[in-house]
């Protein structure tokens, strides 16, 4: 930019030294010299008035004219209104406060040394913790950053005795392990803490699966006079298939510690019914039946409770497909059920501090933009159309990509009748 203004000015000078030449040979008078010097003035300002006006593009922006990744491997077009219109800056909110952060960032800073025998660790772990929660929030995070999953034994089928001390000194385990090991500490500590092993919806579980022998196993822990699930093999990470052989890789899962029992029931079902700590209590085959309800569909804010009591007394409901995203999400309003019908008006609403953009798409592939204010987006959407409806985000950790968090199927109006 500095290149050019002084090539332009060499240029404004050597033609006003060609003008005076001019001007001299050609008999011009003084009223000339200052009509043309008035003209290129005037030129000049235009010029350089257009060139402040090329801003850097608003990066949002920049990358809307991108080809954009839509949720779901859809098809990647741009709105059919054409070139986005150029927006302010996103004003991002933060995300709620943790409320376990000094716990949590103490129990992530543990020294070496503690790390002896289960007995130390202990010690160490409750120093800051004043309640019987907070010293088990210690307990989950530093399992769940230290110790992890062991993909060999469970590819192999070749397990070692997870003892809490074998845990301890190797830093990893299966199920069994994890639990044993929140166990030990959680005793150590003096919490009112059991180990549960059972029937579990988890990786490689498919709809409706029948249970011959348990596959899992957690903990529980009674605080303040009330029973909660603890699962901290769950909250270290997650799995996935890879040429038929279990990869996981860690990632914290804050869910999983202190969860709900009418949460929990969706995918976790002890061997012995009493502790389910749910009422009414449903058999095996009946949570054999039960839709496969994860973390992250009441992490968003559907009520366990209220969808228990639902499936108890319709067993046919289906509910929405949801989905993990690596940032805040709450669902102030929204359907509870999967199956929505045409031509109905649905009110959508959502609390995500870290998002730019929310879209509902449907299967045509049309994109219908929520209303954004202060990190509140809402929509009350028309169906107009048949077949999957997609809810996609566009948050600050997923690029210009829309990332998926609830799935619905639209319906005809005679379907449910």
């Amino acid at each position: 930019m500095m290149k050019f203004l002084k090539r332009l000015l060499l240029f404004l000078i050597m033609l006003l030294i060609g003008a005076g030449i001019y001007g001299y040979y050609n008999g011009m008078t003084v009223e000339d010299y200052k009509a043309l010097i008035s003209q290129i003035t005037i030129n000049q300002e235009t010029k350089e008035s257009e060139i402040e006006e090329e801003e850097p593009e608003d990066e949002i922006i920049a990358a809307e004219k991108k080809k954009i990744t839509k949720p779901e491997g859809q098809k990647t077009e741009l709105p059919s209104s054409g070139k986005p219109k150029k927006e302010t800056k996103y004003e991002l909110l933060p995300e709620p406060k943790n409320r376990f952060a000094q716990i949590d960032h103490f129990a992530s800073n543990t020294p070496e040394e503690v790390h002896v025998d289960v007995i130390t660790l202990a010690a160490f772990l409750q120093e800051k913790a004043k309640t019987d929660l907070e010293k088990a929030r210690a307990i989950y995070v530093w399992i769940v950053e230290n110790i992890r999953y062991d993909d060999e034994a469970y590819n192999t089928g070749v397990y070692p005795n997870y003892t809490a001390e074998y845990v301890l000194e190797s830093r990893k385990a299966v199920c069994e392990g994890y639990s044993n090991l929140y166990l030990a500490l959680g005793q150590e500590m003096g919490l009112e803490i059991k180990k549960v092993t059972g029937f579990a919806k988890g990786y490689g579980y498919r709809n409706k699966t029948k249970f011959y022998e348990s596959n899992h196993a957690w903990n529980i822990i009674k605080l303040n006079g009330t029973w909660r699930v603890f699962d901290s093999t769950w909250g270290s990470g997650y799995g996935e298939n890879v040429n038929g052989k279990l990869v996981t890789s860690k990632r914290m899962d804050s869910y999983w510690f202190n969860v709900d029992p009418y949460e929990a029931i969706f995918n976790h079902y002890p061997k012995d019914i009493g502790y389910c700590f749910v009422q009414p209590l449903i058999s095996l085959s009946e949570y054999e039946q039960m839709p496969q309800l994860m973390g992250d569909f009441f992490s968003m804010g559907f009520n366990g409770k209220e969808v228990y009591a639902e499936v108890i007394a319709k067993p046919g409901l289906k509910y929405p497909k949801s989905y993990d995203l690596d940032t805040y999400v709450e669902k102030i309003s929204a359907p509870r059920h999967s199956q929505l019908l045409v031509d109905q008006v649905y009110h959508f609403e959502f609390f995500i501090p870290r998002a730019y953009k929310v879209a509902a798409i449907d299967a045509d592939n049309g994109w219908t933009y929520f209303e954004r204010n202060n990190g509140r987006f809402s929509l009350d959407l028309i169906l107009q159309k048949t077949g999957e409806l997609s809810i996609g985000v566009q948050h600050e950790k997923g690029g210009t990509s829309y990332q998926t968090i609830l799935k619905y199927h639209v319906l005809e109006q005679k379907v449910l009748n």
